[in-house]
């Protein structure tokens, strides 16, 4: 599939699918004509790492609003044993 169909399938813009690229996370095909071309393979590859990426953002976000919170209790003020 094309650059903009795959990045509509990821929910991301084309320049994160680019960035991606750039990482070596995915590389893909050329057709003749230089375009890239991705396979299902390269979309499985990228969601992977999409979720991986936000799941440790969310969990540093978390961190971070916990220490800001006074750390150490979840919501109902239990403690967590941090």
């Amino acid at each position: 599939m094309r650059i903009t169909d795959f990045a509509r399938r990821l929910g991301v813009s084309v320049d994160t699918v680019r960035r991606l690229e750039r990482q070596r996370i995915l590389s893909p095909l050329r057709d003749w004509a230089g375009h890239r071309r991705y396979s299902q393979t390269d979309l499985e590859r990228a969601e992977h790492h999409i979720f991986r990426t936000w799941a440790i953002a969310r969990r540093a976000s978390e961190r971070r609003r916990d220490s800001v919170q006074g750390g150490g209790s979840d919501v109902e003020g239990r403690d967590r044993g941090l």
